[in-house]
Formats: structure tokens, C-alpha cells, sequence
């Protein structure tokens, strides 16, 4: 998965070259006119699928939620889209907001389309958070959101970063994540339990 994670010397810092090959193929994001962000969504060889797939869904849900509630085990069950990625449909302050599965990401990683969607204003914004991905340094403003609900699952005052790029899609990352009793990946199924 690609990866998220904050630098705190706050200096760029070179990645190998297999890692930077293996995160670009995973994910990809254009950059139009800045640097890239939080994570790899650069040019790789998924990004026209990754977008596809995002068109295709319209009106439907990527990866159609099972839950289970049995013996006071609490679970949503995700099925991979073609590309083996988890995109998830999430309530965020109660705004209909597609997420990336991303357990390497830090913090819930927000476009700025939806930040500004959930009526996060770019202005109001301080970008004073550092992260590093496998193409460089990218700035970040910290926000909290109020409420996320993914199926019957809510979490409130929930860490996330809205990014200083374009990125195709939001992630779904570990502080959101890190809040689950458990969460596992068995071959195209991605199970959260809470």
C-alpha cells in the first residue's frame, strides 16, 4: 500500500529505488501544477483504471459493504476493486466522501476537492504539517472532523490532514484505522472489526 508518514526532521529523505517503483505502481495521482502528496498516487501503470473504475460506480457502491454482527463481533467485509484497491464509502460530517484503504497513511488524507466539499475553506487553512512520500515532501493543513461513519461503524473527533495537491481520491489511513480492534486484508477481502 502506499505509505504516509510524517517526517519529522522535516528533510526530504531519498527512498530506494525498488520502493519508489513498488509505491508508484500501486496508486497514481497527477500533480498539475504542484509538488506530489501525501502519498504515491503518480504516474503508474493503475491511475486510468483507478479513475475508470471511480466513473463506473456511479450511482453504485465500489466495494459493497458485508456486515456480520454475531457474539458481539462487529465487522464490515470490502471486496478489492479489479486493481486489488479498497475504496470505501464513507459519511464525513454527514457528506457522502469515496475513501482509499491506505494503512500506510498516517492520518486520513483529504483532497483539497473533498475538503472543500465538507466545507473545509482553503483559506482558513495553516499547511504546517510535513509529510514524506516516495516522491518528496508535501505540506499539509491538520483539521479534526467531527464525525465519520463507514455502514453501522461511527468514530467522532477523528484526526485527518487536508493535502497542499491534487489527488484523485481521499485516504482512509491510520487514524481512522488505528481506532479498530482489528483490521486484516485475506486475499481480495478487506475485514474491519470494531
Amino acid at each position: 500500500m502506499p505509505s504516509l508518514d510524517q517526517d519529522p526532521s522535516n528533510e526530504h529523505q531519498e527512498k530506494p529505488a525498488g520502493v519508489l517503483k513498488w509505491t508508484l505502481g500501486v496508486v497514481v495521482v497527477t500533480l498539475l501544477a504542484s509538488a506530489v502528496f501525501v502519498v504515491t498516487l503518480t504516474s503508474g501503470p493503475n491511475f486510468g483504471a483507478v479513475v475508470e473504475q471511480l466513473s463506473e460506480r456511479q450511482g453504485q457502491r465500489a466495494a459493497s459493504p458485508r456486515s456480520s454482527a454475531g457474539q458481539g463481533v462487529r465487522e464490515l467485509s470490502y471486496r478489492a476493486t479489479r486493481n486489488g484497491h479498497f475504496i470505501i464509502d464513507a459519511a464525513i460530517n454527514g457528506t457522502e466522501i469515496a475513501l482509499l484503504f491506505d494503512s500506510g497513511a498516517s492520518t486520513i488524507a483529504l483532497s483539497p476537492d473533498d475538503a472543500e466539499r465538507l466545507g473545509i475553506r482553503r483559506n482558513r487553512l495553516r499547511f504546517t504539517e510535513r509529510y514524506e512520500t516516495a516522491n518528496g515532501v508535501i505540506m499539509a493543513a491538520p483539521v479534526t472532523l467531527d464525525q465519520i461513519r463507514i455502514g453501522q461503524l461511527v468514530y467522532y473527533n477523528v484526526e485527518a490532514a487536508v493535502i497542499d495537491a491534487p489527488i484523485s481520491i481521499s485516504l482512509l489511513g491510520m487514524s481512522f484505522l488505528g481506532r479498530l480492534d482489528s483490521f486484516e486484508v485475506a486475499g481480495d477481502r478487506l475485514i474491519l472489526r470494531w
